[in-house]
């Protein structure tokens, strides 16, 4: 279960492509995960 007891929305992975839409410097190569905290 996720620390926010729910399985991720739209809304969720909307947050996330806004977040490095906007004026995000020096994040190169990385992988993030939006799983809300689930390993798969």
């Amino acid at each position: 279960m996720t620390a926010l007891k729910r399985i991720g929305k739209p809304d969720d992975i909307a947050e996330m492509v806004l977040a490095l839409a906007g004026p995000v410097r020096w994040v190169t190569g990385q992988t993030i995960h939006t799983s809300g905290g689930i390993a798969i």
